[in-house]
C-alpha cells in the first residue's frame, strides 16, 4: 500500500500542474494517509515517500523526470513536508503517552482492587451480583466466580436483611447518592462478620451499568469498641466506687478533725479543772485526817470528797477522749478485764438483761493501761445496758484479726497493718440511726434525757482506744441493736503482769525539804499546808525561772522537787533540764493535769523519779516523796 501511494504521488507530480492546488494536494494526501496509519507503520512510509520526492525534485537529470521546479516551490514543498511530518510525529507521541498513562492508571486501579482491604462489587437492580473484586477471596473466603450470579442478600444475616433491603431500595431510588449500612455477613467458614457497606447507584452509567458496593470487615473494630465500652462501664463503676470511698474518707477525716479539735478543747478544760480539783481534794484529804467518824462534819466531808472524785472521774474521761490521760504500758490480758467488767455488771445490771461471753482462745494480751481499758470496756457495757430499758442481751466476744492496708481502708479503721484483738460489745437494744452514729463519739453528746448521762462514756472509750494505738467502731441500725468493736494491737509472745498494791502513805520520818514548783496558787497553797502538816519542810516557786534560780542557790538543802509540767516561760521539761545542769542527781516528781504525755515520758526517761496525775490524793504524793527519799 505504501508503494502504491508513492507511485501515485510521483505520477501526479510529473503530470500535474506545476504549482497548483491539485499539485500540492498530491503531496498532502499521502501524508494524511500515512498519519492515519500511525507512527510505527507511517514512519517507514513517510521516510520512503520523502526519499522518492527528494530524488524527483533534486535529480533533474533523471530521464523520466523532465520537469524542473523552482526554488520557491521546493522550499514550500519541503516546509509543508517537514511540518506535516512533525505534526504526525507529535500526534503519535501524544497518543502513545496517553496510552501509557491509561495503562498505568489501569495497573494502579487493578492493584487497588486486587490488593486493598475493601471488597468491590457491581450489582444489578434486582440484587444479582455482576462483579466481585479479587479481594473477596482474602476477606470473605469466596472466589469471585463463586458469587457471580447470586443475590447479594443471600449471605446477609437474617436479622439484618430487612435493613439491608431497605438501604438497597434507597440506593435504587436516589442515583448518584452514596449510602452506607452496617450488617452481618457470613464468611465462607460459617462465622458471621460485621461489615460496613457503602454503595452508589450507577445503573445509568453505560460504563458501569449497576450499583457499585464497597465493603470492608469491621469485626475487630466492633469487638474493640465493645471491649472499650465494657472497660468504660467498668471504669465508671470503679470511679463511682472510688468517689464514694473518697467521700466516706473525707467524711471520716472531717469527723476525725472535729474530734481532734474537741479533744484539744476538752483536754485544756480538763487540765485547768484538774488543777482546781487538786487543791479541793487535797484540802478535803487533810480535813479527813483531822476529823473522826463521830464528828458531825464527817458526813459533809465524805459527800464533798465523793463529789470531787466524781468530778475527777469526769475530767479523766475528758482526758481519755483527748488522749491526754495518764497512760501506763504493761501487758494486760483482756480476758481479765472482761471478767472484771462482767462481775461489776452482774451486781448492778437489770436482771432482765442476760450477759453472754464468747472469748477466743488466744491473742488476748495487749500493752496498755489496765485501769483505762477497764473504764473503756465498762463504758461500752453501760451504754449497752442503757440501750435495753426493757431487757435484752449484752454479749462480749473476742477474735484476733489481721489488718492490712486494704482492710484498714475498706473498713475505715485507720490502723497500722498488723494483728489486732477485736473485742465486740453487742446489745439487742433500740439501735442507732445514721445521724447519731456520726456524732456518737463526741464528748457531751448524748441521746439520753437531761440528767441521765454526761455524754462522756463513749467519747472516753474512743480516746482510750486511740491512745492504745487501736480504734473503736460502731455497727448498728435502728431496731437492730448495736455492736461496738474495740480494736487493740496484740502483744505477741507477752504474758500479762499482775497489779501491785501501792503501800499506805506515811509522814516524814526525818527532815525532808521539798521544793514545790507550780503556777497555780491554789495547788501551791494546798500542797504547802498538807506537806507541812505531814512534817515536811516546804519551799515554793511560782514558775520555772524562779525555781532554777532558787535551786542554784539552795540545791544542797533540797531533797525532792515537785514540778508542774505545764507552766509559762519555762516548761516543766525545760526546768528539769536546767535543774539537772545544777545537780545531775536531782530528785524530781512530775505533776500534770494532762497525761504522761510525750514531754512527761521523755522527762521520766531522762531521770525524773515519778509522775503523778492531777488531781492526786495527799497519800499518793506523800508516797512518791518517800520513795524518792529512799532512793537518794
Amino acid at each position: 500500500a505504501a508503494t502504491l501511494y508513492i507511485i501515485l504521488c510521483l505520477v501526479l507530480i510529473h503530470h500535474g500542474g506545476t504549482e497548483g492546488l491539485g499539485f500540492l494536494w498530491c503531496f498532502c494526501f499521502p501524508l494524511y494517509a500515512f498519519f492515519s496509519v500511525g507512527l510505527r507503520g507511517g514512519a517507514v512510509t513517510v521516510g520512503v515517500f520523502i526519499a522518492a520526492c527528494a530524488v524527483a525534485l533534486l535529480w533533474p537529470g533523471n530521464a523520466w523526470l523532465t520537469f524542473a521546479y523552482s526554488v520557491a516551490f521546493k522550499v514550500r514543498f519541503f516546509g509543508l513536508l517537514i511540518g506535516l511530518s512533525l505534526m504526525s510525529a507529535y500526534a503519535e507521541f501524544a497518543r502513545t503517552s496517553s496510552d501509557r498513562a491509561r495503562q498505568a492508571s489501569e495497573r494502579r486501579f487493578r492493584s487497588l482492587i486486587e490488593n486493598g482491604v475493601s471488597v468491590y462489587a457491581i450489582v444489578a437492580a434486582d440484587g444479582k451480583v455482576l462483579y466481585e473484586s479479587p479481594t473477596l477471596q482474602r476477606v470473605y473466603g469466596y472466589s469471585p466466580d463463586e458469587l457471580e450470579g447470586t443475590n447479594i442478600m443471600d449471605l446477609v444475616h437474617p436479622d439484618d436483611q430487612s435493613a439491608a433491603k431497605h438501604a438497597f431500595g434507597l440506593l435504587l431510588a436516589t442515583p448518584g447518592q452514596v449510602r452506607s449500612i452496617e450488617v452481618r455477613y457470613r464468611h465462607s467458614n460459617g462465622s458471621w462478620r460485621v461489615i460496613e457497606v457503602a454503595g452508589v447507584n450507577l445503573l445509568e452509567d453505560p460504563a458501569v451499568g449497576g450499583v457499585v458496593l464497597t465493603s470492608h470487615d469491621v469485626t475487630e473494630r466492633k469487638q474493640a469498641e465493645l471491649e472499650v465500652r465494657a472497660l468504660n462501664e467498668t471504669l465508671e463503676v470503679r470511679v463511682k466506687d472510688r468517689t464514694e470511698e473518697l467521700r466516706k474518707s473525707e467524711e471520716q477525716l472531717r469527723q476525725f478533725e472535729k474530734l481532734q479539735a474537741i479533744g484539744r478543747l476538752a483536754g485544756g478544760i480538763a487540765h485547768d479543772f484538774n488543777n482546781q480539783l487538786t487543791a479541793i481534794i487535797g484540802c478535803l484529804d487533810m480535813l479527813e485526817l483531822q476529823l473522826t467518824d463521830r464528828d458531825a462534819l464527817h458526813a459533809y466531808l465524805t459527800t464533798a470528797l465523793s463529789a470531787s472524785r466524781r468530778a475527777a472521774g469526769l475530767t479523766s474521761q475528758l482526758l481519755a477522749f483527748s488522749r491526754k490521760s495518764r497512760h501506763r504500758s504493761v501487758p494486760v490480758d483482756m480476758r481479765d478485764i472482761v471478767a472484771e467488767v462482767v462481775s461489776l455488771l452482774q451486781h448492778s445490771i437489770d436482771k432482765r438483761i442476760a450477759i453472754k461471753q464468747a472469748l477466743s482462745d488466744d491473742g488476748h494480751v495487749i500493752i496498755g493501761d489496765p485501769a483505762q481499758l477497764q473504764s473503756a470496756l465498762l463504758n461500752l457495757a453501760v451504754n449497752a445496758r442503757d440501750a435495753m430499758p426493757n431487757g435484752g442481751e449484752v454479749s462480749f466476744a473476742t477474735a484476733t484479726v489481721d489488718v492490712d492496708t486494704q482492710v484498714s481502708s475498706d473498713q475505715g479503721l485507720n490502723l497500722e497493718p498488723g494483728r489486732y484483738l477485736r473485742l465486740t460489745v453487742a446489745d439487742t437494744g433500740m439501735g442507732i440511726d445514721a445521724e447519731t452514729k456520726t456524732r456518737i463519739f463526741e464528748p457531751f453528746f448524748t441521746t439520753k434525757e437531761v440528767g441521765a448521762g454526761t455524754g462522756m462514756g463513749l467519747a472516753a472509750a474512743y480516746g482510750t482506744a486511740h491512745m492504745h494505738h487501736g480504734t473503736l467502731t460502731v455497727d448498728s441500725e435502728p431496731g437492730q441493736g448495736a455492736r461496738f468493736h474495740l480494736y487493740l494491737p496484740v502483744a505477741e509472745g507477752t504474758e500479762a503482769t499482775r497489779e501491785e498494791k501501792t503501800p499506805a502513805p506515811r509522814s516524814a520520818t526525818r527532815p525532808v525539804r521539798v521544793l514545790i514548783v507550780d503556777d497555780e496558787a491554789a495547788v501551791r497553797d494546798m500542797l504547802t499546808l498538807a506537806l507541812e502538816k505531814l512534817g515536811y519542810q516546804v519551799a515554793v516557786c511560782h514558775d520555772g525561772a524562779s525555781a532554777v534560780a532558787y535551786y542554784e542557790a539552795q540545791w544542797t538543802t533540797v531533797d525532792v522537787v515537785i514540778l508542774d509540767m505545764v507552766m509559762p516561760n519555762l516548761t516543766g521539761r525545760e526546768t528539769f533540764e536546767a535543774l539537772r545542769r545544777v545537780n545531775s542527781e536531782v530528785k524530781v516528781i512530775l505533776a500534770s493535769g494532762y497525761s504522761l504525755e510525750t514531754d512527761a515520758q521523755d522527762t521520766l526517761n531522762d531521770g525524773a523519779v515519778a509522775f503523778v496525775q492531777k488531781p492526786f490524793k495527799i497519800a499518793e504524793i506523800s508516797q512518791r516523796i518517800a520513795e524518792a527519799v529512799r532512793t537518794s
